[in-house]
This record gives structure tokens, sequence and C-alpha cells, in this order.
């Protein structure tokens, strides 16, 4: 479940970013730092059971800065609990030709009929090219991603320009052997965080 909080939580001493937005819905953006709670930023991500293939940091709360609790290295087993995401800076998508898209949990079908001009607000990835974005004040994914050296055609390709990512960190909170729980920032270097490998 998503859950947008005004609260800053863990991030509190960060301060909001504006976003230019120009033209088409100025004012609709959420409020920043945006927190997306049992978050994964990839295809395929799973919580559960790691093992790191190199070494990472443990931090005692999601927030840059904090205090390390302990030292995960290659070949630690740990327990991935859960995951947040939190986008300090979200990015704009413009649409440039008319186009239908942005599903909402459980559509089975796109629901925004979107027209040139229009921002859709994206707040971090997904995988598979999709993003969760923010758009008319609710939340929607499709494949509006399209990153730098695709192959063939992108989704939506010329009918979406992309003006700027977010900027975002994942965050997942793990257990190692000892009950110890900690934070990791964007962590990569483990097995068994991708369901598809």
């Amino acid at each position: 479940m998503i859950v947008l909080l005004h609260a800053l939580m863990a991030v509190s001493s960060q301060a909001a970013v504006p976003v230019r937005v120009s033209r088409a819905n100025r004012h609709d953006v959420p409020a920043m730092p945006y927190i997306a709670q049992n978050a994964c930023t990839f295809e395929c991500c799973q919580y559960g059971p790691w093992r790191a293939t190199g070494a990472s940091t443990a931090l005692a709360s999601a927030a840059p800065g904090a205090k390390p609790v302990f030292i995960v290295k290659a070949g630690d087993p740990v327990v991935a609990r859960r995951g947040i995401v939190i986008t300090s800076k979200p990015g704009v998508t413009r649409v440039v030709q008319a186009v239908t898209l942005g599903y909402r949990d459980g559509d089975e079908t796109p629901q925004l009929a979107l027209k040139p001009g229009d921002a859709l607000i994206t707040l971090y990835p997904m995988g598979e090219a999709y993003d969760r974005f923010w758009y008319g004040g609710e939340f929607y994914d499709d494949q509006i991603d399209m990153p730098e050296g695709s192959f063939g055609d992108p989704p939506f390709s010329g009918v979406l320009k992309l003006e700027s990512r977010p900027i975002f960190v994942w965050w997942v909170e793990v257990s190692n052997a000892q009950g110890v729980v900690g934070w990791i920032a964007n962590p990569r270097a483990f097995d068994g965080m991708d369901g598809c490998a």
C-alpha cells in the first residue's frame, strides 16, 4: 500500500523542493518528501532471505547520516524485512501527443485521457519501464519511463517527453544473523533480492 505522509518522519532535515511543471496542472504536485511504504524500484524485487555479495553499512534509521549499527560483509546472510522509497524531488514527463494511459491499483484498462502539455509527476521507478506517477490528485502506474539507450521502441515513444527524473532513495530494513535491525540505502550487492534471477 502506498502511503503519502505529510510528516517528514526520518527525513525531516530535507526541505521541500519546488518542482517546475509549467503550464498544465502547475499546482498538482504531491507533498515532498513522498514516502512509499513496502515499495520496490525494480521488476521482480522481493524481500526475505538475502546473501551479501559485497559490503554494505546498515544504519539505525532510513535517513542519510544516521548512526551505523552493523556492517554486512560479502557472504553474510540477512533478512530483508521491508522497503520504503523516499522521493525528495519528483520528476516530470510531459505529454506531447494525445494518449490514454495510467493504471490505478486493480485497474484493467488505462484511466487517463491526456492531452499535449499535460505533466505526469513521476515519483519512482518500478521496473520494466514502469513509473509510479501522480496526476490530477491520484497515483497511477504505467510504462512511461524511457531509459537512455532503450532497445527497440520504448513505450509511448514520441508521445511523451522526459523533462526530469525523480530524486529518491530506496531504503531496505534488514536484520542480521544476530537479530540486529538496520536500514540499507539503495542495496545492490545481494543475492536473493531479484526473484527473476
